[in-house]
Protein backbone atom coordinates (compact mmCIF):
# COMPACT_ATOMS: atom_id res chain seq x y z
CA UNK A 1 0.00 0.00 0.00
CA UNK A 2 1.23 3.29 -0.91
CA UNK A 3 1.28 5.91 1.54
CA UNK A 4 -0.72 9.06 1.41
CA UNK A 5 0.45 12.25 1.09
CA UNK A 6 -1.89 15.39 1.25
CA UNK A 7 -2.17 17.50 -1.41
CA UNK A 8 -0.34 21.14 -1.07
CA UNK A 9 -2.65 24.45 -1.72
CA UNK A 10 -1.20 24.88 -5.10
CA UNK A 11 -1.79 21.18 -6.21
CA UNK A 12 -5.02 21.63 -5.12
CA UNK A 13 -5.61 24.84 -7.06
CA UNK A 14 -4.22 22.89 -10.04
CA UNK A 15 -6.53 20.08 -9.60
CA UNK A 16 -9.66 22.32 -9.46
CA UNK A 17 -8.32 24.10 -12.58
CA UNK A 18 -7.91 21.10 -14.20
CA UNK A 19 -11.15 19.89 -12.87
CA UNK A 20 -12.66 23.10 -14.37
CA UNK A 21 -11.67 22.91 -18.06
CA UNK A 22 -9.19 26.45 -17.60
CA UNK A 23 -5.39 25.61 -17.16
CA UNK A 24 -3.30 27.79 -14.92
CA UNK A 25 -1.78 28.54 -18.42
CA UNK A 26 -4.68 30.13 -19.87
CA UNK A 27 -5.34 31.86 -16.37
CA UNK A 28 -1.87 33.58 -16.44
CA UNK A 29 -2.33 34.34 -20.25
CA UNK A 30 -5.82 36.15 -19.48
CA UNK A 31 -4.13 37.91 -16.83
CA UNK A 32 -1.32 39.32 -18.48
CA UNK A 33 -2.99 40.06 -21.44
CA UNK A 34 -4.96 42.11 -18.55
CA UNK A 35 -2.15 43.84 -17.49
CA UNK A 36 -0.91 44.49 -21.24
CA UNK A 37 -4.19 46.17 -22.02
CA UNK A 38 -4.10 48.64 -19.08
CA UNK A 39 -0.69 49.50 -19.33
CA UNK A 40 -1.39 50.62 -22.75
CA UNK A 41 -4.64 52.75 -21.85
CA UNK A 42 -2.24 53.96 -18.73
CA UNK A 43 0.28 54.82 -21.43
CA UNK A 44 -2.47 56.63 -23.72
CA UNK A 45 -3.50 58.50 -21.04
CA UNK A 46 0.13 59.63 -19.89
CA UNK A 47 0.96 60.72 -23.84
CA UNK A 48 -2.19 62.55 -23.65
CA UNK A 49 -1.16 64.60 -20.82
CA UNK A 50 1.93 65.08 -22.31
CA UNK A 51 0.71 65.93 -25.26
CA UNK A 52 -1.38 68.69 -23.48
CA UNK A 53 1.77 69.85 -21.70
CA UNK A 54 3.40 70.63 -24.63
CA UNK A 55 0.57 72.25 -26.49
CA UNK A 56 0.53 74.81 -23.47
CA UNK A 57 3.68 75.34 -23.32
CA UNK A 58 3.83 76.10 -26.90
CA UNK A 59 0.94 78.50 -26.35
CA UNK A 60 2.93 80.01 -23.87
CA UNK A 61 6.15 80.14 -25.95
CA UNK A 62 4.06 82.10 -28.73
CA UNK A 63 3.93 85.18 -26.17
CA UNK A 64 6.47 87.91 -26.03
CA UNK A 65 7.40 88.20 -22.67
CA UNK A 66 8.40 92.12 -23.54
CA UNK A 67 4.54 92.89 -24.55
CA UNK A 68 4.58 93.18 -20.46
CA UNK A 69 6.75 95.63 -20.48
CA UNK A 70 6.44 99.50 -21.21
CA UNK A 71 8.73 101.01 -23.26
CA UNK A 72 8.90 104.83 -24.16
CA UNK A 73 7.11 105.37 -27.92
CA UNK A 74 10.14 106.14 -31.01
CA UNK A 75 7.39 108.61 -32.36
CA UNK A 76 7.35 112.29 -31.59
CA UNK A 77 5.65 113.78 -29.24
CA UNK A 78 2.13 115.82 -30.98
CA UNK A 79 2.80 119.31 -31.57
CA UNK A 80 1.17 121.43 -29.09
CA UNK A 81 -2.35 122.77 -29.93
CA UNK A 82 -2.30 126.58 -30.07
CA UNK A 83 -4.94 127.30 -27.85
CA UNK A 84 -4.16 124.79 -24.47
CA UNK A 85 -4.89 125.43 -20.60
CA UNK A 86 -3.82 123.44 -18.05
CA UNK A 87 -4.65 123.89 -14.40
CA UNK A 88 -3.64 121.70 -11.17
CA UNK A 89 -5.12 120.67 -8.90
CA UNK A 90 -8.22 120.28 -11.23
CA UNK A 91 -10.78 120.52 -8.56
CA UNK A 92 -11.03 122.88 -5.06
CA UNK A 93 -11.98 121.48 -2.04
CA UNK A 94 -13.16 123.58 1.18
CA UNK A 95 -15.52 122.88 4.23
CA UNK A 96 -18.94 124.76 5.14
CA UNK A 97 -17.00 127.10 7.44
CA UNK A 98 -14.81 128.26 4.85
CA UNK A 99 -11.24 128.20 3.10
CA UNK A 100 -8.91 128.82 0.39
CA UNK A 101 -7.40 127.08 -2.10
CA UNK A 102 -4.46 127.27 -4.69
CA UNK A 103 -4.17 126.62 -8.48
CA UNK A 104 -1.70 126.97 -10.83
CA UNK A 105 -3.24 127.66 -14.67
CA UNK A 106 -0.54 126.98 -17.17
CA UNK A 107 -0.33 128.29 -20.67
CA UNK A 108 0.37 124.38 -22.97
CA UNK A 109 -0.52 126.12 -26.14
CA UNK A 110 1.74 127.99 -28.40
CA UNK A 111 -0.22 131.24 -28.38
CA UNK A 112 -0.96 134.21 -25.98
CA UNK A 113 -3.87 134.14 -24.55
CA UNK A 114 -6.09 135.84 -22.74
CA UNK A 115 -8.46 134.06 -19.74
CA UNK A 116 -11.58 135.19 -17.69
CA UNK A 117 -13.01 133.61 -14.56
CA UNK A 118 -16.84 133.10 -14.01
CA UNK A 119 -17.99 131.52 -10.83
CA UNK A 120 -21.54 130.08 -9.80
CA UNK A 121 -21.90 131.78 -6.41
CA UNK A 122 -20.14 135.08 -6.44
CA UNK A 123 -21.94 135.63 -2.90
CA UNK A 124 -19.75 133.10 -1.43
CA UNK A 125 -16.44 132.55 -3.77
CA UNK A 126 -13.90 135.12 -4.48
CA UNK A 127 -11.75 134.43 -6.85
CA UNK A 128 -8.08 136.33 -7.78
CA UNK A 129 -7.17 137.14 -11.06
CA UNK A 130 -10.67 137.36 -12.42
CA UNK A 131 -8.90 138.27 -16.22
CA UNK A 132 -5.50 137.79 -17.09
CA UNK A 133 -2.60 137.19 -19.66
CA UNK A 134 -0.30 134.12 -19.94
CA UNK A 135 2.28 133.54 -22.95
CA UNK A 136 2.91 130.24 -24.46
CA UNK A 137 4.76 127.81 -21.20
CA UNK A 138 4.09 130.75 -18.66
CA UNK A 139 1.67 129.98 -15.32
CA UNK A 140 0.31 132.26 -12.97
CA UNK A 141 -1.60 131.07 -9.38
CA UNK A 142 -5.22 131.43 -9.46
CA UNK A 143 -6.43 131.84 -5.38
CA UNK A 144 -10.04 130.77 -5.12
CA UNK A 145 -11.51 131.91 -1.06
CA UNK A 146 -14.95 130.37 0.51
CA UNK A 147 -16.64 132.24 2.93
CA UNK A 148 -18.85 130.41 5.55
CA UNK A 149 -22.26 129.36 4.37
CA UNK A 150 -24.43 126.64 2.88
CA UNK A 151 -22.94 123.05 1.25
CA UNK A 152 -23.40 123.55 -2.06
CA UNK A 153 -22.06 121.95 -5.59
CA UNK A 154 -20.37 125.18 -7.36
CA UNK A 155 -17.90 125.42 -10.14
CA UNK A 156 -15.11 127.74 -11.77
CA UNK A 157 -15.43 128.32 -16.02
CA UNK A 158 -12.01 129.57 -16.84
CA UNK A 159 -13.10 131.54 -20.94
CA UNK A 160 -9.85 131.84 -22.55
CA UNK A 161 -8.99 132.93 -25.94
CA UNK A 162 -6.11 134.12 -27.93
CA UNK A 163 -4.45 137.50 -27.58
CA UNK A 164 -2.52 140.28 -29.30
CA UNK A 165 0.89 140.71 -28.42
CA UNK A 166 0.10 144.37 -28.24
CA UNK A 167 -2.82 144.07 -26.18
CA UNK A 168 -2.01 144.88 -22.40
CA UNK A 169 -5.42 145.31 -20.62
CA UNK A 170 -6.70 141.76 -20.26
CA UNK A 171 -10.52 142.88 -19.09
CA UNK A 172 -10.69 144.77 -22.99
CA UNK A 173 -9.14 142.19 -24.84
CA UNK A 174 -11.24 139.37 -23.32
CA UNK A 175 -14.54 141.53 -25.06
CA UNK A 176 -12.64 141.48 -28.51
CA UNK A 177 -14.87 138.87 -30.88
CA UNK A 178 -12.82 135.39 -31.04
CA UNK A 179 -12.89 131.57 -30.50
CA UNK A 180 -13.97 131.05 -26.61
CA UNK A 181 -12.63 128.10 -25.26
CA UNK A 182 -13.82 126.72 -22.10
CA UNK A 183 -12.28 125.01 -19.17
CA UNK A 184 -14.47 123.68 -15.76
CA UNK A 185 -12.51 123.41 -12.06
CA UNK A 186 -15.44 121.67 -9.64
CA UNK A 187 -15.36 123.39 -6.66
CA UNK A 188 -16.51 120.51 -3.59
CA UNK A 189 -17.52 121.65 -0.34
CA UNK A 190 -17.97 118.98 2.63
CA UNK A 191 -20.12 119.23 5.91
CA UNK A 192 -18.21 119.26 9.56
CA UNK A 193 -20.10 116.82 11.78
CA UNK A 194 -20.22 118.74 15.32
CA UNK A 195 -18.81 117.24 18.25
CA UNK A 196 -20.87 114.71 19.90
CA UNK A 197 -21.67 115.51 23.56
Amino acid sequence: MYPFFPLSTRSRQRTVSFSSGVSNMDILYRTQKKWRQLARESGRKREDTRNKELEMIEKFCEIDPMEFFAFPSNDPPPPPLPLELEIYPTFAEFIEMGGASKHVITNKGTQRIVWKVRCSNNSLFKVLPVFAFLDPSQSMDLHIVRYEGPVRKDKLVIMYKEAKAEETDPKKSFLIEGVTCKMILPMITREIDAPKE
